[in-house]
Formats: structure tokens, sequence, C-alpha cells
């Protein structure tokens, strides 16, 4: 075999029945659950949930304990672990398979094309968005027995958490994705995105913002972006940014709409058959 040629390993476990849509996206959950990396992730998620319910459960006496805002904050917190399991499962989730040669293997078989694409999308989507929206899930069910009273629209708390996760699992997705189809490296794929939201985040915009004395330079932050977005999605949450809301959308959508332009026109393609590319 040439050098530098990988083979696809052996399958040698049970055939997988069901829809093919359905088989691959589960492919992408199992191998994320049997990842190192996305485990450690899972885990600091379960570790942060587990803190948070235990502050709330020590406060329930109290009346500051259980506000929308401590809600969002909580939330804000976890995005950094949907990030994660977007880079750690997306950015290996479509090199790996061109690399090792396994679209050749699966379009000779029943899966196409747009079944293997909307499965993969469908796997880093939900674990991204669920990454978020299962510890938002037990926090309103939990705060239910720990409090008789709530905080002013606390009864469209779950739907505002879930549309923000799903505004958060399209972007690092979308991401994920678009990178992985253009990367060399599963592992430069994961670093890139995570890398990239970790220094836009923590050092440039903080920096401009200190060198230019204008806190509008935090909208270099996508993640200050994103959280601008709690603003209208909660009642009466003050987000901290201090730039137009409608900067803060524009750049969720520009970022959003790049990650999928950038899957679609990059999508893996058997040999051959990547002449589509140019």
């Amino acid at each position: 075999m040439p050098e530098g040629v990988r083979p696809y390993p052996r399958w040698d476990g049970p055939l997988a029945t069901g829809p093919r849509i359905t088989v691959v996206a589960m492919d992408v959950v199992t191998r994320a659950f049997r990842n190192l990396w996305s485990q450690l992730t899972l885990v600091l998620i379960a570790a942060w949930t587990i803190v948070s319910l235990g502050n709330l459960y020590q406060g329930r006496d109290t009346t500051d304990a259980h506000t929308m805002d401590g809600f969002v904050d909580f939330l804000n917190n976890l995005r950094w672990g949907s990030l994660a399991i977007a880079a750690i499962v997306g950015g290996p989730a479509l090199l790996e398979d061109q690399r090792r040669g396994a679209l050749e293997l699966y379009f000779s078989r029943a899966v196409n094309s747009a079944d293997y694409l909307v499965g993969k999308i469908l796997a880093i989507f939900g674990l991204s968005t669920l990454a978020l929206f299962l510890p938002a899930f037990l926090y309103v069910v939990v705060s239910t027995f720990f409090f008789t009273e709530h905080p002013a629209g606390w009864g469209t708390a779950l739907f505002g958490a879930l549309l923000y996760s799903f505004i958060l699992g399209a972007l690092v997705s979308g991401l994920a994705l678009g990178i992985s189809s253009f990367s060399k490296s599963s592992r430069a794929a994961t670093l890139i995105l995570g890398g990239a939201f970790v220094i836009l985040d923590l050092v440039v915009s903080n920096l401009l913002q200190e060198i230019t004395r204008d806190p509008k330079m935090q909208i270099l932050s996508p993640f200050a972006a994103f959280q601008q977005q709690s603003e209208w999605i909660f009642p009466d949450v003050v987000s901290g940014a201090e730039f137009p809301l409608w900067w803060g959308i524009l750049e969720l959508l520009g970022l959003t709409v790049l990650g999928w332009l950038l899957l679609v026109w990059r999508r893996p393609r058997v040999r051959g058959d990547e002449h589509g590319r140019a």
C-alpha cells in the first residue's frame, strides 16, 4: 500500500438497520460518546449543571437566587460546552470519512450523498444544541420543586432556552462542518474552531476594548453577539453588550451562513467527482 494511504477500519460489528439518515447520525453520536475529549466535555457540562442546581437549592429560601438573569448566566457558561462538542465531534465528522476512503464504501451501498450529509448535520446540530438545552430543561424542571414563586416571564423560559440553543447549535455546527469540509486535518479543524472563539472572545475583543476604550469592540467576539440575543429572547434580561442589537444579529447570521455555505461548496465527494470543487 502506498505510503500515506490509510485503510478504513474493517467493520466487525452488527449491521445497522433502519432509515439510512438515522444510521449515519447514530454512528456520529456513538463515536462522540466513545471519544475521550467529548466524554470529558460532557462530564464538565454535567458537573456545571449539578453545581448550579446545588446553588439553586441552597438559595431556595432567598428572593435573589431564582432570577431570569441567573438562568441566562447559567446558559451562557454552558455555551463553551456546546462549542467544544461541535468542534470535537464535527471536526473529524467529514474529513476522516473522505481521507480513509469511506465515501466510496457508503455510496456503493444504499446510502447516497443526501442521506450522508443530512445524517451528519442532524447529529452535529443535535449534539451541540442538546448540550445547552438539556441542562436548561433540568434547571427549569428542578426549579419548580425548589420555588413556589418564579420570576416574571418564567412560563416561557423553557421555550426561550430552546430558541437560544437552536441559535447556538446552528452557529457552531455549521462552522464545525464547514471547516471540516475543507481542512486537511481533523485536529486542525477542531483547533481552528475552538481556538478562534477563544481568541476572539477572551483576547481580541477585550484587548481592543481596553486599547481603544470603545466598548463596541465587543462585537469582535461571536459569543458576545450570541449573548446579546438574550435581551429579546428572555424578558427583562440585560446582556451587557454595548453595541446595537442589529450588529449582533448580522454577525450571527453572517457566521452561520458562512459555515453552511462552506459545507455546500466543499462538501465531501468521492474521488473522480471533485470537479465540483473548482
